[in-house]
């Protein structure tokens, strides 16, 4: 063949070359590649220099590693929505750079890793791309994120990662002797991020302590899970774990089965975290803790931990000076972790006994039972109160932030507030306590029937429950009309109900003006904490929402837009908080919905794409972060759709997909069952027009078939039906596209029948009446 190639041709043919070595046991990659003398051997010297080098470090994204073999190009003014400050690093395979956003609004640095013309074959592009979805999804405190993705004007794949100003593993156990409850602690972080990817089903492949990077404040991030994919069992007779499975054999890290080129899977990655255990122990002298280390790091892998998760809790036993089987199974053993354990109680009990004798004996009996009735009174009342706050609050808190838990939330909710309820009867409950009931009885309305929160669609209990909570509230504000945290309180509540009064009962008038009563409770200085900023911004979105319904789609864009001034007068700290991020993110949507309606589908996909930017900024893997980005893809979908673009479907899918996630975990989630019937509408559309009839129909059925359960669910508030008669007029134009009249006048006619009777005491939103009301009338008079 020519022996001259240019350097993007050779690159490309040397990748092609790496990817067929790959397939083969490590020992014979580099020998497979000299023998094929029919290939330039410029190429294959390319080939075996990337084979060397990514050893040890990633193809994918891994900032260096590779040898520099071209001349450094010109740094880029801009990839995608950033704007570029420096280079970080360059390889053979591309380039990262420093760069934060073209937009001014936020402070946001990342780093954008660019693969350069060239150098992935078609095989490993696609790869590259897959990957980009599936790592978006990872959303952990300690995985580096990943923010965006696409390709540059010269067709080069590109991602937004977090940029992490931080010092690996190595040099943070160097930096300075740290306590050994110190390094775990970090070690925890690392390991419970490996299970959470695992969870995702998504595998490291390459842990390593370079790969672990350590902020300022000791906060662990993994890094480069380029090299990831989604686990999949290995296939019987095949020889390797495809075409990435040798690139990240980092000596004394990798598994040893990895050597012999088997396919990586959780069991490799748990040996890894062994071996990054053993390094964090060090010298130390901890037994247990050593022990832990080998059994994850066992050569065998049935011998090692089932889990990453498994190994935590064999840590966790540890400190809660529990027996570690990994350690010993001796009943001597066991017991002595049990003294261990229970000593202090026992010396405490035994003090605790002894104080009270002394105490007693000087101390007339008459005197002693009465005080001891008053202080053992007093004593009930407020270790009542401090486990229904810890229950309602410290424990509901950590509940909510794991998908799955609507109905275990509830059942907290439900106990702490029997408590609390009874000891606000007492007419000499302080006002904190009457607020804690008040915050009570809406956390229970949240999880009860809400239409903007993971619930169980009981909507007419949760506004029951809200309406005592606005009660005692309002109450609290008249008697203490100058306390802030009575104030915000009321605020907090009274937004949410004015969402709920829209969208549950559509009592526009209503909303409004509970809406704009918040804007005037909350006080933007220094100290707004998050909740009040979150109350006044969705202050904001529900105003801009009500005017919307009410035909004033003008007045509602100012309401958007005011709301997004309002970020700017926040502090640095506010901005950055993700809970603050999703309320700008979710106010984008609004005015990108408001642009589309107006007829400017370019601005209004633009906002859809910032809102979602700043959703994957704000993710932190929550219900309520998960939640707003599948609405933010929803409506985003949407428009890309009635748009014809060809983002749509990807959108639609990666929407889906979340959903089907978290309705796994928690069957009892009726939100996920209302935003799976819009979204799959929107996808049957686009299959429908793409000539996929029997696809189309199937899940426009399902979509509509849960569209009746979120209904069944709400109960007799008024607006609970509406959302069904939207997804039946969805369905019915997509039974029309398939020609499918019997479906399509059924469709019609039903969701004409909801709105129909809806109207009746209710004004149908302007946007409805526009989309939805006049289509279905003039369908259902052709049938």
């Amino acid at each position: 063949m020519v022996s001259m190639v240019c350097d993007a041709q050779r690159e490309r043919a040397a990748m092609e070359l790496l990817e067929d070595a790959l397939q083969l046991p490590s020992g014979e990659r580099f020998a497979y590649i000299q023998r094929q003398e029919n290939i330039d051997a410029a190429v294959r010297h390319r080939a075996i220099e990337l084979l060397a080098s990514e050893a040890s470090a990633s193809v994918m994204l891994r900032t260096g590693g590779a040898a520099d073999v071209e001349e450094a190009q010109s740094v880029p003014e801009t990839i995608g929505g950033y704007r570029i400050l420096d280079l970080l690093g360059r390889g053979g395979m591309g380039a990262v750079y420093l760069a934060e956003r073209n937009a001014d609004d936020f402070e946001h640095r990342v780093a954008v890793k660019v693969i350069k013309p060239g150098a992935l074959s078609d095989t490993l592009t696609d790869r590259f791309r897959r990957e980009r979805q599936i790592l978006a999804q990872l959303n952990h405190p300690h995985i580096a994120r990943l923010y965006d993705g696409g390709e540059t004007e010269q067709g080069q794949p590109y991602i937004v990662m977090e940029y992490v100003d931080g010092q690996t593993l190595f040099a943070w156990l160097d930096q300075a002797p740290r306590p050994i409850d110190q390094r775990i602690a970090l070690f925890r972080q690392v390991a419970s991020a490996v299970a959470f990817a695992h969870q995702n089903l998504v595998v490291h492949r390459d842990l390593t302590p370079t790969n672990i990077l350590v902020t300022a404040d000791d906060q662990a991030k993994l890094i480069d899970f380029g090299i990831a994919r989604p686990h999949e069992p290995e296939q019987q007779g095949s020889k390797g774990g495809g075409v990435f499975s040798g690139l990240s054999l980092t000596p004394g890290f990798a598994a040893p089965e990895r050597s012999i080129g088997a396919a990586s899977n959780t069991l490799a990655d748990v040996y890894s975290l062994g071996k990054v255990l053993g390094v964090i122990i060090g010298k130390a002298d901890v037994p247990e803790l050593s022990a832990i280390a080998r059994k994850a790091a066992a050569e065998e892998p049935e011998h090692r931990y089932a889990s990453a998760g498994d190994l935590i809790e064999d840590i966790d036993r540890y400190y809660a000076k529990l027996p570690v089987p990994a350690y010993s199974d001796k009943r001597a053993y066991k017991i002595r972790k049990f003294m261990d354990r229970e000593r202090k109680s026992v010396i405490a009990a035994a003090a605790l006994v002894l104080t009270l004798v002394v105490g007693l004996a000087g101390t007339g009996w008459s005197y002693v039972r009465a005080e001891r009735e008053r202080v053992a009174a007093e004593q009930r009342f407020f270790e009542l109160r401090n486990l229904a706050h810890h229950m309602l609050f410290d424990i509901y808190d950590k509940v909510s932030a794991v998908p799955g838990t609507v109905k275990a939330r509830e059942d907290l909710a439900r106990t702490a507030l029997s408590y609390l309820d009874a000891l606000a009867k007492d007419e000499s409950a302080p006002a904190d306590v009457r607020l804690e009931v008040a915050e009570g009885y809406q956390r229970l309305a949240k999880v009860v029937g809400s239409t903007n929160d993971a619930s169980l669609g009981k909507l007419d209990e949760g506004q029951r429950l809200q309406s005592r909570a606005l009660a005692i509230l309002r109450g609290l504000h008249t008697e203490f009309p100058d306390r802030r945290d009575v104030s915000e309180a009321l605020a907090f509540v009274l937004v949410r109900a004015a969402s709920e009064k829209l969208w549950a009962e559509g009592d526009m008038e209503t909303a409004l003006g509970m809406a704009r009563k918040v804007q005037t409770l909350v006080v933007v200085d220094d100290t707004t904490d998050t909740e009040s900023a979150n109350a006044l911004l969705d202050g904001y979105r529900v105003e801009s929402e009500a005017l919307n319904w009410m035909g004033k789609s003008g007045e509602a864009l100012q309401a958007s837009d005011a709301g997004l001034a309002i970020v700017r007068t926040f502090s640095a700290g506010l901005r950055q908080d993700a809970s603050v991020r999703g309320s700008l993110a979710t106010l984008l949507s609004i005015k990108a919905s408001l642009l589309a309606e107006r007829g400017k589908p370019d601005a209004s996909i633009s906002a859809f794409k910032e809102s979602l930017a700043q959703q994957r900024l704000a993710s932190n893997g929550k219900p309520a972060s998960i939640r707003n980005m599948i609405i933010t893809l929803f409506y985003l979908a949407k428009v890309e759709a009635q748009e014809g673009r060809s983002q749509a479907i990807g959108h639609a899918d990666e929407a889906l997909n979340m959903i089907a996630q978290n309705m796994a975990r928690d069957a009892n989630d009726t939100r996920m069952k209302e935003l799976f019937s819009g979204v799959a509408l929107v996808k049957a559309e686009l299959l429908a027009e793409s000539g996929r009839h029997h696809e189309a129909v199937a899940l426009t059925e399902r979509a509509i078939s849960y569209a009746r359960d979120v209904a069944a669910a709400a109960g007799t508030v008024a607006g609970a039906r509406m959302p069904l008669a939207v997804r039946l007029a969805e369905a019915a134009n997509i039974y029309d596209q398939l020609d499918e009249k019997g479906r399509r006048c059924e469709a019609a006619g039903e969701g004409l029948g909801i709105m129909h009777a809806y109207a009746k005491d209710h004004d149908i939103p302007a946007p409805d009446r526009e989309a939805y009301l006049t289509p279905l009338e003039r369908m259902a008079a052709t049938c």
